[in-house]
């Protein structure tokens, strides 16, 4: 008996499908314990302000656990969640930048989760979404930690608004 193409190949997407699901990590909250301190974080952006033009503020959580689910609330129909298998979060940036243009002016509400065993949700932190953008770049003088010689000049400039970084002077 012969089987169609069609036939192996949706055999196979469901097989995968069903061995992908069964991989992925629970990340259900809903029983989680509420923990009365904050998350810590490096950096740590509570009762920050920040620009409404600025690159996603990625961190790091200097909790233990082994998944980490942050929630990042703005209140106008914003919502973001992150999830991450590492303490480093990542931000995506269209939806960052979502986030921020919807809340001008407003308060960005983070909950921060952790597994560590069981789920601990932290006291939220909340930054202030300003009103004025920020000027978008910023120009330097790279040193270099050992610095010796007094003619070496590098001036870079580096986009506010993303991660990215441009050399402007360099003299050898």
């Amino acid at each position: 008996m012969k089987l169609s193409r069609l036939t192996v190949l949706g055999g196979a997407v469901v097989s995968a499908l069903l061995f992908f699901s069964g991989c992925l990590p629970d990340f259900n909250i809903r029983e989680s314990r509420k923990i009365s301190k904050q998350a810590q974080i490096f950096p740590d952006y509570d009762s920050a302000t920040i620009p409404p033009n600025i690159a996603p503020l990625n961190f790091i959580v200097k909790e233990p656990g082994s998944r980490f689910l942050i929630s990042i609330d703005g209140g106008k129909n914003s919502k973001l969640r992150i999830q991450s298998m590492s303490p480093e979060i990542v931000i995506p940036e269209k939806k960052w930048r979502s986030i921020l243009r919807k809340n001008k002016g407003g308060d960005l509400t983070i909950n921060i989760f952790a597994f560590d065993t069981v789920w601990k949700q932290y006291a939220p932190c909340v930054a202030h979404v300003a009103i004025e953008p920020i000027d978008r770049y910023l120009v330097y003088r790279h040193l270099k930690p050992a610095y010796h010689r007094s003619g070496h000049l590098v001036l870079r400039q580096r986009d506010l608004e993303s991660y990215s970084v441009t050399q402007l002077l360099h003299n050898d």
